[in-house]
């Protein structure tokens, strides 16, 4: 039978416990609980009050001891496991591990910044007090160097790794002064006569200058050929100043005229000829009569969609007008009909084949719905009409038609009259009513 001893604690109630039996909890502690049970095994059915603020009873475990700080509150979710404290029986109670809500709650401090932060485990449901245990939290710094101060050549530069967080700085170390780095700039251009200057600068403030020989003159040697106005001569002009000279001068040319057309005449437009001196460039401009129209005729036949005509084209302008018009083609009616009765439903139809057309359409009157309802289409001159009435007459309408393009021509209907055959009648009985009559 199970060895139980049960405490009753009223409220606040001060309770003095013997050394060792709720672990570190001391003479004088005070705790708030309904009932608290010391059981000798984990086998009951009583509520039990477990005490979780000692270390070893308690276990907190986490993730990972150290986290790389981000500027956000950093919360490792921690497993939690408790046991009895070791008796002579059970010198080696066994963990077991808590549930999160229900057992107990979990709070945090210190744990934004770089530093070591706490976590707190307080109890809940059966269990009470509370537990804490710490982590570290640590700067990330980056592998690669940060220049923090650039060398110059006139002091000491520096270098460090940065927090990828929040910039804070690791490992500064010096960096060393570098030598002067002169830019060059002409501050005084030379001439063709005179010397220039060239200055050396750093940008620490150090200088020295240099002077620049004069170019002297760079002659450009341009051949001005005479006109019919003027001497032609050599001019030689200085590329970097205004000096310049003339000499080997060249008399002047007469005028050389040549002739072309500059503006082609057309049948009812007069054109020109412009002469010009190869020379001088001089020229004067001579009219050249119109051309008048030359016409073209061309006779289109007509077709089923459009009307013949003949076409009078100028070969030269493209302007055109047309005459002697012809009127467009049309499909014959059909014709010469013949039509019989093939059965009490059926009737065929045949008329004269029209070489120019391409087909037919064959259509019957309806008498019940009083409209012409169409029946076939064919590319022969024959067409059986069947579905019909017995001994019924029809009129029908035939067609012609022909596909010009991407539409159809159609001629005006013909009609005929057909009619079918009778029914006959089927299962005769006979028998002799008489000598001389039969029924």
């Amino acid at each position: 039978m199970m060895l139980k001893k049960r405490i009753i604690a009223f409220a606040l109630a001060v309770v003095t416990c013997a050394a060792g039996a709720f672990g570190s909890l001391s003479s004088g502690d005070i705790m708030t609980a309904k009932a608290i049970d010391i059981v000798d095994n984990e086998s009951t059915s009583d509520e039990v009050y477990c005490w979780i603020g000692n270390k070893e009873t308690l276990k907190i475990t986490l993730p990972q001891t150290t986290y790389v700080h981000t500027k956000k509150a950093i919360t490792p979710v921690p497993t939690v496991e408790y046991r009895k404290l070791p008796t002579t029986s059970n010198p080696y109670p066994a963990y077991r591990t808590l549930t999160a809500g229900t057992d107990y709650t979990v709070s945090y401090s210190d744990n934004v910044e770089v530093g070591t932060a706490t976590i707190k485990i307080t109890g809940k449901g059966l269990y009470f007090g509370s537990s804490s245990t710490t982590f570290s939290i640590v700067h990330n710094y980056s592998t690669e160097w940060t220049v923090d101060k650039a060398a110059t050549c006139s002091s000491e530069g520096s270098k460090s790794h940065h927090c990828t967080v929040c910039g804070d700085k690791s490992d500064i170390t010096p960096i060393a002064k570098t030598e002067h780095s002169y830019t060059e700039k002409v501050t005084k251009a030379a001439t063709c006569t005179a010397t220039g200057i060239k200055t050396f600068s750093c940008s620490c403030g150090a200088s020295y200058t240099e002077t620049i020989p004069a170019t002297g003159h760079s002659y450009k040697d341009t051949v001005v050929e005479p006109t019919t106005e003027e001497m032609g001569y050599t001019l030689h002009e200085c590329k970097n100043c205004d000096y310049s000279y003339k000499d080997n001068y060249i008399s002047v040319k007469v005028h050389q005229y040549s002739s072309s057309i500059t503006k082609e005449a057309t049948c009812t437009g007069e054109g020109e000829r412009t002469y010009t001196c190869s020379e001088c460039g001089d020229s004067y401009v001579e009219s050249i009569p119109a051309l008048g129209h030359s016409y073209n005729s061309t006779i289109v036949n007509p077709t089923y969609s459009s009307m013949g005509y003949t076409l009078h084209k100028c070969s030269r302008c493209g302007h055109s007008y047309k005459d002697s018009y012809r009127t467009k083609l049309t499909l014959s009616e059909p014709s010469s009909f013949k039509v019989e009765a093939v059965s009490s439903s059926s009737i065929r139809v045949t008329w004269a084949k029209d070489s120019t057309a391409d087909g037919y359409i064959v259509c019957k009157y309806d008498p019940t719905t009083k409209k012409i309802v169409r029946v076939g289409k064919t590319t022969s001159n024959v067409l059986s009409v069947k579905g019909l009435d017995s001994a019924t007459s029809y009129v029908l309408y035939v067609r012609s038609y022909k596909k010009v393009g991407s539409s159809y021509v159609y001629s005006g209907y013909s009609s005929c009259t057909g009619i079918t055959n009778p029914t006959v009648p089927k299962g005769f009985v006979t028998e002799a009513v008489s000598a001389s009559s039969i029924r």
